[in-house]
């Protein structure tokens, strides 16, 4: 979770990024931004807990976890001999920033709203769900919706990573990634690293609040172990619950 200064810091940075930009669009991003700053600083990267950042604010710490690792990567990639061209460096910072944007919805409605479900919260750590009025779109194609909703210009290469950025883990995507012809295949490797930067930042997202989770489950069985306990019942629920955290979790979190 985020505290509300957490989430404006975050906000302020991603604002910082689109003022680096150094094209004719930045003037429109910074209004777009600012026009739905408010759903902005709200939105989930995800619907459930045990994806990333299912909690308010989630969106704008993956996105600027996607820049940080888009820059990483190609970094790594010019310094493995991979070759560069075909694009800038902020073609890519621009699609690692609006990848995902169609998570907030359209210029109408929130794509999540709160799970009302006690069962689904309690039992799945499903925390949203899908707002049923909103019309049915995958995210890559709505984040480009908005971006020509706003008219901010796009080039090719930018439209293709940001539509094909869930790499084959989408069958949809099959037309650009399954291809045996040199000709078809992506013209530039900047869709591939968008789409490992945006897989990297899920995976240490969920990593980082997995052991989130670890440390508060510890604390709380270390809370009852200081308690004083008389109860049988109560000493039972300790002990499986022990068992239950060392087969989990084994020696790496005790």
């Amino acid at each position: 979770m985020l505290s509300a200064e957490q989430i404006l810091e975050k906000f302020n940075e991603l604002i910082s990024v689109a003022e680096s930009f150094s094209s004719i669009r930045k003037q429109k991003i910074l209004e777009m931004l600012d026009d739905l700053k408010e759903r902005l600083i709200i939105t989930p990267a995800s619907s459930q807990k045990g994806f990333h950042g299912a909690y308010p604010g989630g969106f704008l710490s993956h996105t600027l976890s996607v820049i940080k690792c888009s820059k990483k990567l190609y970094e790594v990639w010019k310094e493995l001999g991979a070759d560069m061209s075909g694009y800038s460096q902020e073609e890519l910072i621009f699609s690692a920033m609006f990848h995902d944007f169609g998570k907030i919805g359209d210029e109408n409605f929130d794509h999540y709203i709160p799970e009302t479900s006690d069962w689904h919260r309690k039992n799945q750590g499903k925390y949203y769900k899908t707002n049923p009025k909103i019309p049915q779109m995958s995210i890559p194609d709505r984040s480009l919706y908005l971006l020509q909703k706003y008219g901010i210009p796009i080039s090719q290469t930018e439209f293709i990573s940001i539509k094909v950025h869930d790499g084959p883990f989408d069958e949809a995507n099959n037309f650009y990634y399954n291809t045996f012809d040199p000709d078809r295949k992506f013209k530039n490797n900047m869709p591939m690293i968008l789409h490992q930067a945006d897989f990297m930042s899920y995976r240490i997202e969920f990593e980082s609040e997995r052991n989130e989770d670890f440390q508060e489950f510890k604390s709380d069985l270390k809370t009852m172990k200081e308690k004083k306990i008389n109860d049988t019942a109560d000493l039972n629920n300790l002990k499986n619950a022990e068992k239950i955290f060392n087969e989990l979790f084994g020696e790496e979190f005790k």
